[in-house]
C-alpha cells in the first residue's frame, strides 16, 4: 500500500488563532506554509474510504453523500462509503488505516477531536493516517461538511487534496460561557429518568440537553435510572426515579428543586414532569453572561391554570332544528374554555353564534374566504379571554389566500387564535383545522405546512384541535408530532377513550385529536365525549375534551 503521508518535519504544530470572518465564530488554524505539514495527496485517496456514523439521520447522510460526491468532482476519485460498525473478525467490517471520518464515529481519531468541543463547535484535521471533519452535534458536522467542501476543496493545491495547515477549528458563541447550578458546573451534571417513562417524556429530557448545550455549548449526558449512580456525583433528576427523595405528591403542582446536590424536577403525573421540564428549560434558556450561577429554590412550585378545551366536527349536512340543538347543548354541557368546531357551514355558524354568544366570541373565516364555505371556528370564553391576534390561511403553499394542493379534494384551512387570560396577562396560542378527507398525500403535505407554523409560534403554550382525517400511526400525523406538539391522550393523567367517528354507530375511528406542547401545558384528563344528548348522538363526531394546566 502506498504511504498516505510524507511527513516533512518532525515539530509539533504551533497553533495561532484568528477570525475566519463568519459573524460569532471563533477560529483556532495554523497559518505557516505546506512545506510545515503533513500532507494528504490525490494520488493517496484511491486507498481510502469515507465513513460515517452507523446511526447518522438522514439530514447526515444526505451531507456524507454530497462530500462524497464534491470529493468526485475534485478530484475523480470516487470514495467507497461505509458505516462505522466493526467487527475485526470480519474483513469488509473491520477499521481500516486509511480513512476519512465524517462525525461523531466511534473510531479513536474522532473522539478525540470531538471531545472538548461544544455543541455548535465543528472542525477538521489530520489525526494519524485518517482526516476528520467533524462537530460536537449532527447540525455541526454538517456545518463542518459545508466548510470543508467550500474552504478546503476550492483551495487546495495541484496534487494535494488536503494538507494539515487546513486543519480548524470553528467556536461558535453561546449566552453563557460558564455555567453553575449553584456552585457546581454544568459539566458536573448528568440527566436520569426513569426507565419505563414514556416516549414523550423522553423527548423532553432530550429538550434539556438540546438547551442546556444553546445556552452553554455543554451537551449534559442523559441515561435511565438503572446507570450506577456512582459514576456522578450530581444529577437533574426527572420525575419518579429510583434514587431516593424523588417521589411527588400525587395532588402537587409541578416542582423543580436543588438540594445542593441534585436537581429534581417532579410532578403528579407524566404532564406534569414535562411541564416542570418546560420551567427549567425556560431558565436555563434566560441566562446570559461569562460566568453565570443559576439559582434555584429548595422547593419551587410552578404557578399553573385549570382549563379545558375542546374538539367537536359537527356534521355539515343533516342539519336539523333537533340536531343543532343538540350540538349546542353538548357544548354548554362542559363549557369549555375554547372549542375548535369543523364542518361550520355559514349556516351552522349561524346556530353556534346565537346558540352561543352569551359566553363565547369567535374567530374564522369561511374556507373559500370570507363567509363562503365551511369554518374551522375556534369559540373562546369572552369572560376569560381577550383576543390578541388571529388569522385564517390554507393549508398550500400559498397560505395567504384561498388557494389548496392538487391532491386535495377542497380547499383545506386552519385558524388561529392568539387568546390573553384576563386573570394573569398569560398568552395561548389556540389553533383549529380539518385535514382533507380522500387522500394521504394531501393530509401529509397539509401536515407540513400547519407544522411550519407550530415550530414557528413555539414561544407561547400551543393548543392545536381538529378532525386530521387520519390515525395515530400516519405520516401525517408524525408530521404534526415532528413540530413540537403530542397527542393530548399520550401525557394525560386520567383518560376515558373511545372512537372519535362513529357515523351515528356504523363507524369506528380515532382521527379527532388534541395536541398540546407538552413543555407549557399538562394534560390533567382525556375524554372522548360520547354520551347521547336527548336519545341522540348530536354529530357523525363525538366530541374530544381536555382539562389541562397551563
Amino acid at each position: 500500500m502506498k504511504k498516505a503521508f510524507v511527513i516533512l518535519v518532525s515539530a509539533l504544530l504551533l497553533l495561532t488563532a484568528c477570525s475566519n470572518g463568519e459573524s460569532g465564530d471563533t477560529v483556532e488554524s495554523t497559518a505557516i506554509s505546506d512545506g510545515d505539514y503533513s500532507v494528504l495527496r490525490v494520488s493517496d485517496l484511491p486507498e481510502y474510504v469515507l465513513v460515517r456514523p452507523d446511526a447518522a439521520s438522514a439530514e447526515l447522510t444526505k451531507s456524507f453523500h454530497k462530500l462524497r460526491d464534491a470529493i468526485n468532482e475534485k478530484t475523480s476519485v470516487n470514495l467507497p462509503t461505509k458505516t462505522d460498525f466493526f467487527r475485526e473478525d470480519k474483513e469488509m467490517f473491520k477499521r481500516g488505516e486509511y480513512e476519512i471520518l465524517v462525525g461523531a464515529t466511534e473510531r479513536e481519531e474522532s473522539v478525540n477531536f470531538i471531545k472538548d468541543l461544544r455543541s455548535r463547535d465543528y472542525g477538521y484535521a489530520l489525526v494519524n493516517k485518517k482526516l476528520v471533519i467533524a462537530g460536537k452535534t449532527e447540525d455541526a458536522t454538517i456545518l463542518a461538511v459545508d466548510a470543508f467542501i467550500k474552504d478546503v476543496l476550492k483551495s487546495a493545491g495541484p496534487g494535494i487534496f488536503y494538507s494539515s495547515r487546513y486543519d480548524r477549528t470553528v467556536y461558535g458563541e453561546y449566552d453563557v460561557k460558564e455555567l453553575f447550578i449553584g456552585d457546581i458546573p454544568i459539566e458536573d451534571f448528568r440527566i436520569v429518568y426513569p426507565r419505563q417513562c414514556i416516549t414523550e417524556v423522553k423527548e423532553c429530557v432530550r429538550k434539556i440537553t438540546d438547551a442546556v448545550g444553546k445556552t452553554c455549548g455543554f451537551l449534559p449526558e442523559a441515561v435511565n435510572d438503572r446507570t450506577p449512580r456512582e459514576e456522578f456525583a450530581h444529577e437533574i433528576l426527572i420525575g419518579n426515579t429510583n434514587r431516593d427523595g424523588t417521589s411527588a405528591d400525587q395532588d402537587g403542582a409541578p416542582v423543580i428543586s436543588f438540594d445542593g446536590t441534585d436537581v429534581r424536577i417532579n410532578g403528579p403525573d407524566a404532564g406534569s414532569v414535562c411541564l416542570g421540564i418546560g420551567e427549567f428549560i425556560s431558565k436555563v434558556s434566560s441566562l446570559k453572561g461569562d460566568t453565570v450561577k443559576m439559582k434555584l429554590e429548595n422547593k419551587e412550585e410552578i404557578n399553573v391554570t385549570a382549563m379545558t378545551a375542546m374538539s367537536f366536527n359537527v356534521l355539515v349536512s343533516k342539519m336539523t332544528e333537533e340536531r343543532s340543538g343538540r350540538v349546542v347543548e353538548m357544548v354548554k354541557k362542559y363549557m369549555p374554555d375554547t372549542v375548535g368546531f369543523q364542518e361550520a357551514s355559514p349556516s351552522w355558524m349561524e346556530v353556534l353564534k346565537n346558540g352561543l354568544s352569551d359566553v363565547y366570541a369567535f374567530t374564522g373565516e369561511g374556507r373559500n374566504g370570507g363567509d363562503s364555505g365551511e369554518y374551522n371556528p375556534i369559540f373562546y370564553n369572552k369572560n376569560k379571554f381577550t383576543l390578541i391576534s388571529s388569522k385564517t390561511q390554507w393549508l398550500s403553499d400559498t397560505p395567504g389566500f384561498p388557494s389548496k394542493y392538487s391532491e386535495s379534494s377542497l380547499n383545506r384551512i386552519f385558524t388561529y387564535a392568539l387568546l390573553e387570560r384576563k386573570e394573569d396577562g398569560k398568552r395561548l396560542m389556540v389553533i383549529n383545522t380539518h385535514f382533507d378527507h380522500t387522500n394521504d398525500t394531501a393530509r401529509e403535505r397539509q401536515a407540513k405546512v400547519l407544522a411550519r407554523f407550530i415550530s414557528e409560534n413555539l414561544e407561547y403554550p400551543i393548543i392545536l384541535t381538529g378532525d386530521f382525517n387520519t390515525s395515530a400511526s400516519s405520516a401525517a400525523f408524525n408530521t404534526v408530532v415532528s413540530s413540537g406538539v403530542v397527542n393530548s391522550y399520550a401525557v394525560a393523567a386520567k383518560s376515558e377513550t373511545a372512537p372519535t367517528f362513529t357515523d351515528f354507530g356504523s363507524r369506528s375511528a380515532v382521527i379527532d385529536f388534541i395536541f398540546i406542547d407538552p413543555l407549557r401545558i399538562a394534560v390533567r384528563s382525556y375524554k372522548v365525549c360520547n354520551e347521547k344528548i336527548n336519545g341522540e348522538w348530536p354529530s357523525d363526531h363525538h366530541p374530544v375534551l381536555i382539562e389541562y394546566m397551563a
